[in-house]
């Protein structure tokens, strides 16, 4: 798979599970898995840290969901308790729809916010990461430069299964991001860790003309 497709594949999978995660996922079980991952944020980065974590998450949340018009949009469509009552006058099923309606909605709230959270502490970690992973690149290109120099052997094989291998784990943050279960903040360098491998064997076999 091309890296083009794997990317519409990993947008989409994302868009489908920004839609469908809500209709599986309770407004008070969205509630609780946030509650949790910022204790287990306070666990690894502390008070103070994840204080300014959360406190970023909600300006960002404000403005991009809340100012934005986009919450009030989404209000329009909760059922209110006159509307429970027409809705039973109507029909017992029209009443079962819109609590559902209300639950969903109020999920995706959650869940936004919850991915707000998320993203503050990918970039937090990046200052951390980002160093570990250019130094993989390094390595691996100082490798390769050392293979092409002694007409060492380039493994295509090695080649091809550290870029599927990478065209895989590449993405896992996005589903960090969506993911409707708690999830521990080491996944970062945890996944950095798993990706430095496949990096380095991938840039060390590649042919002349990947690179100079």
């Amino acid at each position: 798979m091309k890296w083009g497709l794997h990317l519409k594949f990993w947008i989409l999978v994302t868009l489908v599970l920004i839609l469908a995660v809500p209709a599986i996922v309770s407004v008070q079980d969205g509630l609780d898995r946030i509650s949790r991952e910022v204790d287990m944020t306070r666990t690894v980065f502390g008070d103070d840290m994840t204080d300014s974590i959360v406190d970023r998450a909600k300006s960002v949340y404000g403005t991009a969901f809340v100012k934005s018009g986009f919450i009030a949009d989404l209000n329009k469509t909760h059922f209110s308790q006159d509307d429970y009552r027409k809705a039973h006058a109507l029909s017992g099923a029209l009443k079962h729809v819109g609590a559902i309606s209300n639950s969903y909605f109020g999920s995706m709230v959650i869940n936004l916010y919850g991915m707000m959270i998320r993203l503050f502490i990918v970039w937090h970690w990046l200052a951390f990461v980002g160093p570990f992973l250019i130094a993989c690149v390094v390595d691996g290109y100082m490798t390769r430069a050392k293979k092409l120099a002694e007409f060492a052997y380039q493994n295509p094989s090695a080649f091809s299964l550290a870029a599927h291998v990478l065209l895989w784990i590449i993405f896992f943050p996005i589903m960090y991001l969506v993911a409707p279960i708690p999830v521990t903040p080491l996944f970062v360098p945890i996944w950095a860790l798993v990706m430095a491998l496949p990096v380095a064997v991938l840039l060390s076999n590649s042919q002349r003309i990947f690179g100079s």
